[in-house]
């Protein structure tokens, strides 16, 4: 065998197979958290109209005929618990001047059957001290919406908070924003009221298809209140659950919207007040706690918190470019639903910050792809192999 002819032998498929394998594992990986909301805005400013996050399809709005002045306000500093992640700010939501009831749309977070929702955030019920002839105030909760599948319900699934009227003074698990549909929690009962804030983590385990009530298709639902980050609790540790298989169940998925809900003084029910941060929502145990979340840096579409890299963060841009959108990961570094010039400049600004150069760099121009690179590159190495074999026959 000549050299030409060994060119190409076992050592040389091996390193083939190599590139082969590179190329398969090339593609960036992105986490499952769906949506985050660390209010990180200045302090002091109202909460209306913000479009910070990540997984959100509109700005904070109102549903009430007019914004309420000073209703929902952010607060310098992150609520902390334990070791979980934080970042910006927090938020006071008040219902002194009337219920507030703010809202945003996010990404739909479709609940198939045999997969898990988990949902977690910080809060602390403040406002006026109850009485002795009025024990339980008004009602304060953040509810989980979904918009489009049900036509019952008001389609409201769940909220976790408490209501007006309820029998018990505790955190508790309110099915379809239904008094009657109370889980009030206990291994211990959580107080409604007081310090410190409180950590809740949601599970959602989804049975039979999406948006179908019934039995069979009815989901379970756990709430876990300040539960230790060192390993995923057990449905047995629950405080507050229903399952499925119990009366006035549903179906929990499709979630597409949220909606604090913050009430206003009504008779001897004073109103109540709502400090919340670090709302979570994905499909892990480490999605609520943190685990699967990196800073949000400007600049970093792919949230590897290396911002303004070259292809990886350009490329969503590039590729959705003026296209209408609904993530940070597609190229929305400024969230408003569409991938135009404000994007490409902060990922510009990252890029230069980080020592990059925009020489060679055209928005308006193709980059390749990994798998784009790891093509030619074996259709090189195949070509060289097929010249070698060409040159071993004459």
């Amino acid at each position: 065998m000549t050299g030409a002819g060994r060119a190409f032998g076992p050592r040389r498929f091996c390193f083939l197979a190599v590139v082969l394998t590179n190329c398969a594992f090339t593609a960036p990986a992105f986490s499952e958290l769906l949506v985050y909301e660390p209010f990180d805005y200045p302090a002091g400013s109202a909460l209306l109209g913000k479009t910070g996050g990540i997984g959100f399809t509109t700005p904070w709005e109102s549903r009430t005929p007019a914004a309420i002045p000073g209703a929902s306000t952010v607060q310098s500093g992150s609520l902390t618990y334990s070791t979980l992640p934080i970042s910006g700010n927090s938020v006071l939501m008040s219902g002194m001047n009337g219920s507030e009831q703010i809202f945003r749309s996010h990404v739909n977070v479709e609940g198939a059957d045999g997969t898990q929702t988990w949902i977690s955030f910080i809060g602390q019920r403040l406002g006026a001290a109850t009485t002795a002839t009025n024990p339980y105030p008004r009602g304060v909760n953040v509810s989980f919406y979904n918009t489009e599948g049900f036509a019952v319900h008001g389609r409201e699934q769940f909220a976790i908070g408490n209501s007006s009227g309820a029998a018990t003074n505790d955190w508790a698990f309110i099915g379809h924003g239904q008094v009657a549909n109370i889980v009030p929690s206990v291994n211990p009962p959580v107080p409604f009221g007081g310090a410190p804030p409180a950590f809740f983590v949601v599970r959602i385990d989804h049975h039979g298809p999406p948006n179908v009530d019934g039995p069979g298709n009815n989901d379970d639902i756990y709430v876990f209140i300040n539960p230790s980050l060192a390993g995923e609790p057990t449905a047995a540790s629950a405080n507050a659950q229903r399952l499925g298989t119990e009366a006035n169940t549903f179906d929990y998925s499709g979630l597409d919207y949220l909606r604090p809900f913050i009430g206003n003084t009504s008779g001897a029910s004073p109103y109540g007040e709502l400090l919340w941060d670090e709302l979570r929502i994905g499909t892990t145990w480490g999605d609520a706690i943190g685990g699967s979340s990196t800073p949000i840096l400007p600049g970093d579409t792919d949230g590897d918190g290396n911002p303004g890299e070259f292809p990886d963060d350009f490329e969503p841009i590039r590729a959705n470019f003026r296209k209408a959108v609904a993530l940070r990961n597609e190229g929305d570094l400024v969230p408003d639903g569409v991938v135009d010039f404000n994007d490409f400049r902060q990922w510009k600004t990252a890029h230069l910050a980080a020592g990059g150069s925009m020489a060679g760099i055209d928005l308006f121009a193709s980059v390749p792809e990994p798998a784009t690179l790891c093509t030619a590159a074996i259709a090189s190495l195949l070509i060289a192999l097929a010249n070698a074999r060409q040159t071993r026959q004459s």
